[in-house]
């Protein structure tokens, strides 16, 4: 029984009870560290090692031990993980995931009964520093550790290989976390996924993972959901519509068939309020269909040469409109110069018309004396 610490005393997020630690941040590192040195040295992983300087008389297996972590860290309050962090917890988790994982691929590992022993202790180890590493990756300052470690994304990815089923679905969720957390996560991944393909001989990089996707459908479907998650989330970080579309074609290549997994879980009666048919619905609207793209190019090629055609004619014709205006302005200009003519002729002739007419007068006056006389006479 390990003893319980106060100083990193606090509320569990899970029940609000009073969790206590089992032991310090930096014990777990130090513990460790010294287990992945017992593994890389060929020996058993739960071998029992001395810690006098912890104050422990006998240290905890390495299978209590990571157990023991895996509940503090669930529980953890933002000191202790920041203190595992820094203590460099996150980096001796992974290395010991990669003496679970060299361990399981010893082909020096004797046969039978004790084999298969071993593989499980390896194959549990395996998945409690998995989990250890989901509750530690909730702060953002651990997905950095991951990522600067120099294979640490190339472990978490080795777990595709495991026979353990959980352990997949976790190392995809750690991905995952990895991609929407850190911007260079995508290029690491896809490094990572590339190293995977060479060391396990894999024709083209998602192979096994398409392989698995496609083929292990259990009910409920959690390793599709989690494999569909990952790969919706691979190609929404893509940073070029170019890239993606080549993802899309090594995942198509590597046997990728969305509509057959789609008939497959139907023919499983999978309910449709699983979560996977939400990932599925999330592929075929980020899908880029190339025959699409190229037949709406080539539509929108006829559509832009008629459009071209039409702004040609409209351009003639506004041209044409331009050249009348100008004949118009040029008549206009021409009847006005005729209206003013013709207003100064008429001015000049009504200002004629109102001068007096002296000659006719002084005739019209003799015309009458010489019909007043006689009237004269007679009297």
């Amino acid at each position: 029984m390990l003893p319980e610490i106060d100083k990193y005393k606090g509320k569990s997020p899970d029940k609000g009870s009073i969790k206590k630690m089992n032991l310090l941040a930096k014990d777990y590192t130090a513990l460790l560290k010294r287990y992945s040195k017992v593994v890389a040295e060929g020996k058993d992983l739960d071998a029992v090692i001395k810690v006098p300087e912890l104050g422990l008389t006998e240290a905890p297996k390495c299978s209590q031990l990571l157990s023991s972590l895996k509940d503090d860290l669930r529980c953890a309050t933002t000191i202790f993980t920041e203190d595992f962090i820094g203590s460099g917890g996150v980096e001796c988790l992974l290395e010991v995931l990669r003496a679970c994982q060299a361990r399981q691929n010893d082909t020096k590992l004797p046969k039978g009964r004790h084999q298969q022993t071993i593989l499980k202790k390896m194959s549990s180890s395996q998945y409690d520093c998995l989990l250890c590493l989901k509750y530690a990756v909730q702060n953002p300052k651990s997905v950095i550790r991951v990522t600067d470690d120099a294979h640490g994304l190339s472990s978490i990815c080795s777990c595709f290989m495991s026979t353990s089923p959980k352990s997949r679905i976790l190392a995809l969720q750690l991905l995952v976390r990895v991609l929407e957390i850190s911007s260079r996560g995508h290029a690491l991944i896809l490094e990572a996924l590339t190293a995977i393909r060479v060391l396990f001989g894999e024709p083209v990089r998602f192979k096994f993972l398409v392989g698995l996707l496609q083929s292990s459908i259990s009910s409920p479907p959690a390793f599709q959901t989690a494999a569909l998650k990952f790969l919706n989330t691979l190609l929404k970080t893509s940073p070029r519509p170019a890239d993606r579309i080549r993802l899309q074609c090594e995942l198509e290549e590597a046997g990728l068939d969305i509509n057959g997994l789609e008939t497959e879980l139907r023919a499983r009666c999978v309910p449709c309020t699983d979560s996977v048919w939400a990932e599925i619905e999330v592929w075929r609207k980020s899908y880029l269909d190339m025959e699409h793209v190229t037949g709406g190019k080539q539509n929108l090629e006829t559509e832009n040469e008629r459009l071209q055609h039409e702004v040609q004619l409209l351009r003639q014709a506004l041209k044409k409109l331009e050249e009348d205006k100008i004949n118009l302005m040029q008549i206009e200009m021409e009847l006005k110069e005729k209206c003013e003519d013709l207003n100064e002729e008429v001015t000049t002739l009504k200002s004629e018309m109102k001068k007096p007419k002296v000659g006719c007068y002084r005739i019209e006056s003799t015309q009458s004396v010489r019909h007043q006389k006689p009237f004269l006479r007679r009297r």
